[in-house]
């Protein structure tokens, strides 16, 4: 597969918002752009909103250390779609699923975060939805036991900063729209089964189709990619 090298600095991708009307999931960019998603029968984990991101990078020589940061406002989405979470991954590549192969469903890897609930899974917050640690394996992923956050809340502001070493490091920072620190996070995931060197990042929605007939929004603002 053929790889682009990143730009060492900071990429500045402005505001998106994740947004389900009348059943139909889109992805809203700037100046009202919208994009279509990929959809499934409901019920099936595949009707929601699709993958925002860049694929098949490498990290650029020199680099150490990929970080992401936003901030996000759920409109109704927490509430209804409780089992529902939001995927964030670094140093990474990730694929949509091939309609035209039956086993083959797509994949992530990397180490990032998630935001929403995975209660359900092994190392799992039992609270949700939230804000935990998650490396995303080749063979697997892997929920970080103890990293969960405080519980957030629909219509508010929080401000989300998310990094991952090219050694395996990881770590996020939650705080509120007044800057105060709300919960912090960090493990050590060297030596799992994800290829070194790898670039890709990504922001994807899973899960989130039990009750299409709700409307919700996400608002994901100020989304910035940097390599140190």
């Amino acid at each position: 597969m053929h790889k682009t090298t990143a730009m060492i600095g900071t990429r500045d991708f402005g505001s998106f918002r994740l947004e389900r009307r009348n059943g139909v999931c889109a992805l809203i960019g700037p100046d009202g752009l919208e994009f279509s998603a990929s959809a499934d029968a409901g019920g099936r984990g595949l009707a929601g909103v699709d993958t925002l991101g860049q694929r098949a990078l490498l990290a650029p020589t020199g680099a150490v250390e990929h970080s992401m940061s936003f901030r996000f406002r759920s409109r109704g989405l927490f509430a209804a779609e409780p089992g529902m979470h939001l995927a964030l991954g670094l140093t990474g590549d990730w694929r949509k699923s091939d309609p035209n192969q039956n086993t083959f469903n797509g994949k992530v890897v990397g180490r990032g975060a998630i935001i929403g609930n995975v209660s359900g899974a092994p190392f799992g917050c039992p609270i949700s939805p939230i804000v935990q640690l998650e490396s995303f394996h080749r063979r697997g992923n892997r929920l970080v036991e103890g990293s969960g956050s405080v519980v957030l809340l629909d219509d508010h502001w929080y401000q989300m900063e998310l990094t991952a070493s090219l050694r395996g490091r990881m770590a996020y920072r939650v705080s509120n729209d007044a800057n105060e620190l709300l919960s912090a996070a960090e493990d050590d995931d060297a030596g799992a089964d994800v290829e070194n060197g790898l670039g890709g990042w990504w922001i994807t929605h899973v899960f989130s189709d039990k009750a299409p007939h709700i409307d919700w929004s996400f608002d994901i603002n100020d989304l910035r990619v940097s390599w140190l």
